[in-house]
C-alpha cells in the first residue's frame, strides 16, 4: 500500500502543477491596464469593478492598430473601461499579451 501511494502522489503532484492555466486575476489585469493609461484617460475612467470588462479575445478582433506590431500571438486580453466621466470621448480599451502581464496596445472605442 505504501508503495502505491508514494507512485501515486508524485503523479498527482506533476498533474496539478500542470492544472493553472493563468494564474492573474481578472483584477490585476484591470489594474495593470489602468496603470499603463495617461493620467488624461484615468481622470476619465472610474476605477471600480463595474465600470470595466476583462475578456481574453482572437487578436483578429481587436483593434489592430492598437496593438503593437510585432505581436505574432493568436490570443490577448482586452480591457474596456467606460468613460464615465466625460461620456463624450468613448471607453478606453487596453490590450494585454496572452498571458495577461505586459500592455501590448490600448486605444478608444469611439461612441
Amino acid at each position: 500500500m505504501k508503495k502505491i501511494i508514494a507512485s501515486v502522489l508524485p503523479v498527482i503532484a506533476l498533474l496539478m502543477s500542470g492544472c493553472a492555466e493563468d494564474t492573474t486575476t481578472a483584477n490585476s489585469k484591470e489594474m495593470l491596464a489602468y496603470n499603463s493609461l495617461s493620467d488624461d484617460d484615468q481622470k476619465r475612467i472610474e476605477v471600480s469593478p463595474t465600470n470595466s470588462t476583462v475578456k481574453k479575445i482572437d487578436v483578429k478582433d481587436a483593434l489592430v492598430k492598437a496593438i503593437e506590431s510585432d505581436y505574432a500571438k493568436d490570443k490577448a486580453y482586452e480591457i474596456v473601461f467606460l468613460d464615465s466621466k466625460t461620456n463624450k470621448q468613448g471607453n478606453v480599451v487596453v490590450y494585454l499579451d496572452d498571458r495577461g502581464h505586459e500592455v501590448i496596445g490600448q486605444g478608444s472605442l469611439a461612441k
